[in-house]
């Protein structure tokens, strides 16, 4: 298979990371409005016990997977990467391409961000100056990377990546592109026992770590307690690309898999939820050595895996190809990753005075938000000259 006719065959990939980077959009909102979750900027308007639900399922059923398969399509690309520049330039790019628009949005972004809104809501600050010096000169910088958490994160599995390939001395480009070609021939099938056991694996493991990092915790804005679903669907990328998994995934198990996810396992969730003692306001679910954490560690590693799947599946089968509007959105996607954050702020502080319930008010920027971050990505963002280097 040529480079060519596989960049073909994947378009679907891009179209998937701009459906994922919406749903950042509003999970970020859902979080402004719900309460649930840590955010910027939050309404605290108190919800009913449907909006909790609502919320609730919303918030725990993207959480499961988004980011997950974000890193899983990112681990996806790194080995071609890695094989067409070698260490050095592969770290390079990755300084450029991650490093570097997570430090833009630390020391610029973030600090001009908050303060706006600070004012805005009325918050007794001192001048913008006085408060950016304090900023950069304390720990508040080193933890003002918003949801540039992620590309900092993803930097370091690539290195940790890089610096394997570099220590094994891996085969040549050359020898590395006929690898791939002879994968096209691999037999290799996913089947539902791997599946379950992938998210088995990930359950295990992720229970383990809420014994001490429970959901809640961060360090330096990232929450360890997400990342063993983070590292292992990565690393499950990177296998993917070398063995051309992608293109066996079969579509009719992908359908099933939404199927399960979304039907079942809202009922499984619910249970949980219910008899775990969330009405009564308890979060045993959160972690600890608890049947709480570890029935919501099953249902949350098997939704990640299930719905990766099924997704993958339905736009390789459904999306795979792109008009003006497909190409536009994907050429803006990171650049609304990475702004998308005073956006969303800015609009649900102009409709703060809009007294409606939170979920439609959730709704209703969430149907302004996503396509005006696309807009705003694609015709200003993309096209600063200093930006375009690294968007």
């Amino acid at each position: 298979m040529s480079m060519v006719e596989k960049s073909k065959r994947l378009t679907y990939i891009d179209n998937i990371r701009v459906f994922v980077i919406a749903m950042v959009i509003l999970m970020h909102l859902a979080v402004t409005y719900s309460g649930f979750g840590g955010w910027y900027y939050k309404e605290g308007v108190q919800i009913g016990a449907v909006e909790m639900t609502l919320f609730g399922f919303f918030q725990c059923f993207l959480q499961a997977f988004f980011m997950g398969l974000l890193f899983l399509i990112s681990g996806y690309f790194v080995p071609s990467a890695y094989d067409r520049k070698g260490f050095g330039k592969f770290l390079k790019d990755r300084l450029v391409r991650l490093v570097i628009p997570a430090v833009v949005f630390m020391v610029i972004i973030n600090p001009i961000t908050y303060y706006s809104m600070a004012i805005s809501l009325g918050d007794k600050l001192p001048g913008f100056f006085e408060y950016y010096l304090h900023y950069m000169t304390s720990i508040q910088v080193l933890e003002g990377n918003g949801p540039m958490w992620f590309v900092l994160a993803l930097f370091v599995f690539n290195l940790v990546y890089g610096i394997i390939r570099f220590i094994r001395k891996d085969p040549s480009t050359t020898k590395a592109k006929d690898s791939l070609e002879s994968a096209s021939t691999n037999t290799t099938r996913i089947s539902a026992k791997i599946l379950i056991g992938l998210g088995l694996l990930i359950a295990v493991l992720t229970f383990l770590v809420r014994i001490v990092q429970p959901i809640g915790t961060s360090f330096s804005n990232m929450q360890l307690c997400y990342f063993v679903q983070y590292i292992v669907l990565f690393a499950v990328g990177i296998f993917a690309y070398r063995r051309d998994l992608l293109s066996k995934l079969d579509a009719k198990v992908g359908k099933r898999c939404l199927v399960i996810a979304l039907g079942p396992g809202f009922a499984v969730w619910s249970a949980i939820m219910i008899l775990g003692g969330s009405l009564d306001g308890k979060t045993y679910y959160n972690g600890g050595f608890t049947w709480q954490s570890a029935g919501f560690a099953v249902w949350e590693s098997l939704t990640a895996v299930l719905v990766s799947y099924g997704l993958l599946t339905l736009f390789r089968e459904k999306f795979n190809t792109q008009a003006k509007l497909g190409t536009a959105l994907s050429k803006s996607a990171f650049a609304v990753y990475m702004f998308h954050t005073p956006i969303i702020i800015a609009v649900s502080l102009l409709l703060r005075p809009l007294e409606i319930m939170p979920i439609f008010k959730f709704l209703l920027t969430g149907v302004i938000c996503v396509p005006l971050c696309y807009v705003i990505g694609y015709f200003i963002l993309i096209r600063i000259p200093g930006l375009r280097k690294i968007l």
